[in-house]
């Protein structure tokens, strides 16, 4: 008989979530259109909404994918101090940073738990499969925006690991592992755009295949309100959502 519209709708998000379509889909290349990997994690391509979790300062929002590690290097000093650390002494914005850099710039109003940090400070997505990136996207959050002028995306490259075993260290060229695939050149985004950077799409000069980027911050002292950040490309086998 004919199925009503709710039933096939039924019917072909279940087909769209049986192991053998996903096992058959994790053996060939899949070419992320009009999402990103990230988004791609959260839905499991489309197939489930997008997870809310519950922050106790910002309130609800997009979770973290679970099968996406977000790594926040923010260590040592930085230029002002958090802001909400008397109203919240046992928050713990390092993890609120990790869902912010997933998520739209609606979460992006500026806390200061990223404001005036250093060289060397980044943001890292490790995938649970090899991406070919060909493009990313970041916006930011609303503070300096005009002022993050210094920073790059990066790729981690076994190739450029060093033989020898020997310990590298961050920031020396000579043992580090990251490869550059873009570099914002002394410039911002945005321009003199404002206080927040909407999101902005870039492409890369050649598609890279890699499981960790990262956001860095390369050269000058500045606020690191990154959020949306997303890459786009062709997800390689082996893989399963």
């Amino acid at each position: 008989g004919t199925l009503h519209a709710s039933a096939a709708s039924r019917v072909l998000r279940e087909l769209a979530a049986s192991q053998a379509l996903a096992q058959a889909r994790g053996s060939d290349e899949y070419v992320l259109r009009g999402r990103g990997i990230v988004r791609a994690l959260a839905t499991a391509v489309g197939t489930r909404p997008w997870a809310a979790d519950e922050d106790p300062v910002y309130g609800t929002h997009p979770m973290v994918p679970r099968q996406l590690e977000v790594r926040v290097g923010l260590p040592g000093p930085v230029t002002f101090p958090l802001m909400f650390s008397g109203r919240h002494p046992d928050h713990d914005y390092r993890e609120s940073h990790r869902w912010k850099v997933t998520s739209q710039p609606v979460h992006g109003a500026c806390d200061g738990c990223a404001c005036g940090i250093g060289v060397g400070r980044f943001v890292e997505y490790e995938l649970p499969f090899q991406l070919r990136a060909a493009s990313f996207q970041i916006g930011f959050g609303e503070c300096m925006a005009t002022r993050f002028t210094d920073w790059a995306l990066e790729a981690f490259d076994p190739e450029l690991e060093l033989e020898d075993g020997l310990n590298w260290t961050l920031g020396d060229t000579t043992t580090d592992p990251w490869r550059v695939l873009f570099d914002s050149g002394g410039e911002s985004p945005w321009g003199s755009y404002g206080i927040a950077g909407p999101i902005k799409t870039f492409q890369l000069d050649a598609p890279f295949e890699a499981s960790r980027f990262r956001i860095r911050i390369v050269r000058e002292v500045q606020c690191f309100h990154v959020r949306a950040l997303e890459l786009f490309g062709t997800i390689l086998p082996p893989w399963s959502l």
